[in-house]
């Protein structure tokens, strides 16, 4: 198992394309890093720059208080939704009614409902991602 210095996720050598015959020396990054534009000079920059503290726990470990490949990952994807429109449904006076509204990525600080809504009649509603993908419209269809 070869464990990427970028990001920290464990890769079997011979599953890698082309597959690794032997374990390599120093630094190493894995696929997912490399197409991010992550290079090893960074890294080593980022190590020399930024000596990482211990920040707050989780699952029993420190984590760092900078940034890493992941998080980072996690906020683009994240970042994507901006702008998007969604449905939103729900009773009212016994009917149901649909609003159409815009995305807006609040970032990574914000917690589990990092997006808030803007529907067409001002009023706003904070949203998870699970609750923005179940509600996005086709990219033809977003006009509002």
């Amino acid at each position: 198992m070869l464990l990427c210095d970028g990001c920290g996720t464990g890769w079997h050598t011979m599953c890698l394309q082309p597959p690794l015959q032997s374990i390599p020396r120093g630094d190493w990054l894995c696929p997912r890093c490399i197409a991010d534009g992550v290079s090893v000079a960074d890294l080593r920059a980022l190590r020399r720059n930024q000596v990482p503290v211990p920040g707050q726990l989780l699952r029993g470990r420190h984590v760092p208080s900078f940034q890493d490949v992941v998080s980072r990952r996690r906020s683009q994807k994240l970042a994507a939704f901006e702008g998007r429109t969604v449905a939103h449904k729900e009773r009212h006076g016994g009917h149901l009614r649909s609003r159409l509204g815009k995305v807006h990525y609040l970032g990574a600080g914000a917690g589990l409902k990092c997006f808030r809504v803007i529907f067409e009649d001002g009023s706003s509603m904070n949203m998870s991602r699970v609750e923005v993908q179940n509600r996005l419209m086709p990219e033809a269809r977003s006009q509002v």
